[in-house]
């Protein structure tokens, strides 16, 4: 592997060097017109142009400034505005840099990082400076008048060398601080820079380099055959669920390969026997993945339990390279379905639960609704929902829901931003709490809900396949300044890939003790289409008691869970 220290602009290295105009060593070998090109841009860049950086591969610019013949400075990109400041004896000054954050002084005195606004100054002739680190900083002459309003404006110019990379061989992978570039010139900006070449079945070079000021700082990697072997083992999913056809049904084993080969993956029991053997196509590039589905070599799902993934690689001459391993879980109780944001509706999907998405966990749910029969009907609603993980039991959330009445001025709307927080998570019994604001109440479509406050705490019970979900909930709407609270609640049962629900809603207990709004009941079913995080499912809501609803509605729903 190569060497990890940065190189210094006056240190010897038989690859890196910082050379000035004229005075460069390049091999003979390796001098084109590439290369001619470059040092008659140095040259030119000696006699007072400055470069901008740019990191890209294949393309700069050339900004030409003249030069002060002090190299620590150099003109920037000036405007200058005059106005009047008012009937005062004294001026007023702003200074406006790009990049900002630069130190200002006016005549000795530090103004402060711009952008500097509305300083007063006397009137008379300054010396103006501002500088930054990594750029030239500029110093001019600088005269303001009695009431003037002077504002200044420059755009300073980076201090920058020139970054030529050569490598053997020439189709290497090539990457300055984690950025893909190609070989050859590139204009940078003064400073430290990590460089990593690489190249499938060649031993990776990590070294430091120092881009000189107004220097060509030249490195040729030459990179040396690699062995083959397997590091970076990672397992998708650490808990499977085999009979899950949505993401848990499977998971992912990923690794990286040095070099040519190949090999097999073997999936052994706590008992150390192998499960399952899956072989290995050539390896050809430094990316490998391979699938589990949690099943055995017959095709039989294996028991619950904890299993070893083992990577054994081999080399295209059958020789065995060290192998790498990692473990999985098989547990059948595993399970992820799309749930819904929204909350205080009756419907299984509606009711508040403590499932919490993992970190960088990602749904999003789209579904309508409309009234079919009761003495309550009311018009069709629509309803958007997303979720977020954040972490450490953490969850956002933001849902909106429309009521479509048919005349653009009386549609309602109604938002909800979410916060829940997972309390317990043991083995059967979970909670957690969910915070949550509504405003603009839809009163007039399915989901009914009052603006304000609102506090749940979401329970489960998980009984095998079967679970049992309650989810008190307080409310205060500062509009209507009243407090109520409610209680939902519901039965579900997991059937492979098939959710179904039943779930209801109790009337509204306002502090009074009088009881609002009228109790509700919801059967849900949805289902994972197999292979992938999309849920399809469909609701259907009566409001107050059978057998005369005062409303009877039927959802659709389309998720997806990430």
């Amino acid at each position: 592997m190569g060497r990890n220290a940065y190189e210094p602009c006056a240190g010897r290295s038989s690859f890196v060097r910082c050379s000035r105009s004229g005075a460069a060593r390049l091999p003979l070998a390796r001098f084109s017109r590439r290369a001619l090109v470059g040092w008659l841009l140095v040259l030119a860049g000696l006699a007072g142009v400055g470069f901008p950086a740019h990191a890209g591969s294949g393309s700069f610019s050339v900004d030409i400034r003249i030069g002060t013949g002090d190299p620590e400075f150099i003109s920037a990109e000036r405007v200058i505005r005059r106005s009047t400041a008012g009937a005062t004896d004294n001026a007023i000054i702003d200074v406006l840099t790009v990049p900002d954050r630069a130190r200002v002084h006016l005549g000795g005195r530090y103004l402060g990082r711009s952008p500097v606004r509305e300083t007063e100054v006397r009137p008379g002739t300054y010396s103006l400076q501002v500088s930054r680190d990594g750029y030239y900083s500029d110093r001019f002459r600088l005269t303001i008048g009695p009431g003037e309003h002077v504002r200044v404006d420059l755009r300073l110019v980076r201090i920058t060398g020139v970054l030529n990379i050569e490598t053997d061989p020439w189709d290497a992978q090539i990457y300055l601080d984690g950025t893909r570039i190609r070989d050859g010139f590139h204009f940078l900006g003064e400073g430290l820079y990590t460089l990593e070449v690489r190249k499938f079945g060649y031993q990776t070079e990590r070294r430091g380099v120092r881009v000189c000021r107004n220097r060509i700082t030249d490195v040729y990697v030459e990179l040396a055959k690699a062995e083959l072997s397997i590091s970076d083992l990672t397992i998708q999913r650490a808990r499977l669920a085999p009979e899950s056809p949505g993401i848990l049904g499977t998971t992912e084993i990923r690794f990286q390969a040095s070099a040519r080969g190949t090999g097999r993956l073997l999936v052994v029991d706590e008992e150390g026997r192998t499960v399952r053997t899956i072989e290995l196509p050539e390896f050809r590039r430094f990316d490998q993945r391979a699938r589990w589905d949690g099943r055995d070599d017959e095709g039989e799902r294996v028991p619950d339990g904890r299993y070893t993934v083992v990577v054994e690689p081999r080399t295209l001459d059958g020789e065995r390279r060290p192998i790498r391993s990692d473990t999985v879980v098989v547990d059948a109780s595993a399970r992820r379905f799309q749930r819904t944001s929204w909350s205080g509706s009756a419907g299984r999907v509606y009711v508040p639960t403590s499932d919490i998405l993992p970190a960088r966990g990602f749904a999003f749910d789209l579904g309508a609704s409309g009234s079919i029969a009761g003495e309550d009907t009311g018009p069709p609603s629509g309803h958007m929902g997303f979720r977020f993980g954040v972490g450490a039991g953490f969850e956002l959330r933001l849902t909106g829901t429309t009521t479509f009445t048919g005349d653009p001025a009386s549609t309602e709307r109604a938002g909800r931003p979410a916060a829940a927080r997972r309390l317990y998570a043991g083995e059967r019994l979970s909670a957690a709490a969910e915070a949550a604001f509504t405003f603009g109440s839809a009163q007039g479509g399915r989901h009914r809900t009052g603006g304000g406050a609102s506090l749940a705490v979401p329970l489960g019970l998980r009984l095998g396949r079967i679970e049992l979900h309650a989810a008190p909930e307080g409310r205060y709407d500062p509009w209507q300044q009243l407090a109520d609270g409610a209680v939902s609640g519901g039965i579900s049962a997991y059937l492979g890939p098939v959710e179904l629900g039943l779930s209801g809603r109790s009337p509204r207990l306002s502090t009074e003790g009088e009881l609002t709004g009228v109790p509700a009941l919801g059967l849900d079913l949805q289902t994972l289409i197999p292979g992938t995080g999309i849920t399809l499912g469909g609701t259907a809501t009566a409001a107050a008691p059978l057998p005369s609803p005062r409303d009877v509605s039927l959802g659709l729903r389309l998720g997806f869970l990430h």
